[in-house]
C-alpha cells in the first residue's frame, strides 16, 4: 500500500496514518472504496441497461417477425382462396353456358341428341369346330391325296356336317367350312377320274394283250 500524499511506500496494510508524512489513510480508502463502489453501481446499471435493451429488442424483434409470418400466410391463404373461388366460378360458368349454348341450338333446331344404348352385348359365337376341321383336312389332302384320296373326302364330309351346325347354332366358321366343300370336293372328283383313267388303261392293256386259248 501507498501513502496518496508523499507515495510512501506502507507496509501495514492495516495503518490508518503514514509512517513518513502522517497522513490519514482512511479518508483516502474511503474515497477510493466509495469511487469503485460508484463505479461498479454504474457498471452494474450500464449492463442491466444494455441486457434490458437487447431483451426488448430481441422480444420486439420476434413479435415483429411472428406478426409479419401470421399476416403474409393470412394474405396467403385469403388469395389461394379468392383465386380458386374464381377458377371454380368462371368454370361452372363456362359449362353453363355452354349448355345453355348446346340446348338452345337443340330446341332451334328440334334435335335430340342420341341415347346410349346400357343394353348388355350379347356374347359372341364360338367357332365349329367341324368346320375347322374339314377345312384342315380338305388342305391337307392337296399334299396328301395319294393317299387313295381319303383326306379330300374325309375333309368335305367334316365341312358339309360343320355347315349344317353353324346354320343352326349361328356359330362361327360358315366361310371355313364353303371353303372346305370346295377343296374337298375338287380333291374329290380330281381322284375320281385319276382312278377312272387307270382303270380304263389297265383294261386296254389287258384286252389288247396276246390271249393263250
Amino acid at each position: 500500500m501507498f501513502c496518496p500524499n508523499c507515495g510512501n511506500h506502507i507496509l501495514d496494510a492495516n495503518a490508518s496514518f503514514c509512517p513518513n508524512c502522517g497522513a490519514q489513510l482512511n479518508s483516502f480508502t474511503q474515497g477510493n472504496d466509495q469511487s469503485s463502489a460508484q463505479q461498479d453501481s454504474q457498471q452494474d446499471s450500464q449492463q442491466n441497461s444494455q441486457q434490458d435493451s437487447q431483451q426488448d429488442f430481441q422480444q420486439d424483434s420476434q413479435q415483429d417477425s411472428q406478426q409479419d409470418f401470421q399476416q403474409n400466410s393470412q394474405q396467403n391463404s385469403q388469395q389461394n382462396s379468392q383465386q380458386d373461388s374464381q377458377q371454380n366460378s368462371q368454370q361452372d360458368s363456362q359449362q353453363n353456358s355452354q349448355q345453355d349454348s348446346q340446348q338452345s341450338w337443340y330446341n332451334q333446331f328440334n334435335y335430340t341428341p342420341p341415347q346410349q344404348d346400357c343394353t348388355p352385348c350379347a356374347p359372341s359365337a364360338n367357332y365349329n369346330g367341324l368346320s375347322i376341321a374339314g377345312f384342315s383336312l380338305s388342305c391337307a389332302a392337296i399334299i396328301f391325296n395319294f393317299l387313295f384320296g381319303l383326306p379330300g373326302i374325309v375333309g368335305l364330309i367334316l365341312s358339309i356336317v360343320g355347315l349344317c351346325q353353324c346354320n343352326k347354332r349361328s356359330e362361327k366358321g360358315r366361310g371355313l367350312a364353303i371353303a372346305g366343300i370346295a377343296i374337298g370336293a375338287v380333291l374329290t372328283l380330281l381322284m375320281i377320274f385319276v382312278y377312272a383313267g387307270l382303270i380304263l388303261a389297265f383294261d386296254n392293256g389287258w384286252n389288247s394283250g396276246p390271249r393263250y386259248y
